[in-house]
């Protein structure tokens, strides 16, 4: 074996298909491409679950629309690297009715095949 030898890969692909990551650019989902016009944005099932559930459509639209917003205006707790953005989705919004605000990442990386990806996280994650 030697040092360029990959023994193990789990891809974004493969995240996808064991539900680790939920895609958020089908067609279910039409308001993604609306927003950012791309096909490759996905949340963790983490985040579905704490943020999207039980209304996944409605919820989507609005924590996209307060991503775009943050990511438009500049309100964002940006790290040092540029492809990461933290922000906060407000218990106040009552869109959401969460019991707590929940602060979430958002990360800009290369797919599977280089392609530019969107993944919705929580700070925590990676």
């Amino acid at each position: 074996m030697t040092d360029d030898t990959i023994v193990f890969q789990y891809t974004r692909a493969d995240a996808l298909a064991d539900g680790v990551l939920v895609d958020l650019s089908t067609d279910k989902y039409p308001e993604t491409r609306a927003t950012f016009g791309w096909d490759n944005v996905a949340c963790t099932e983490a985040v579905f679950h704490a943020l999207l559930e039980p209304n996944p459509r409605q919820r989507c639209r609005a924590m996209l629309m307060t991503l775009a917003f943050h990511l438009l205006t500049g309100r964002d707790s940006r790290e040092r690297d540029a492809s990461e953005l933290t922000f906060n989705i407000l218990r106040s919004e009552q869109r959401f009715a969460l019991p707590d605000d929940l602060k979430l990442k958002a990360v800009c990386h290369p797919g599977d095949h280089g392609e530019a990806c969107l993944t919705i996280m929580l700070p925590e994650e990676d």
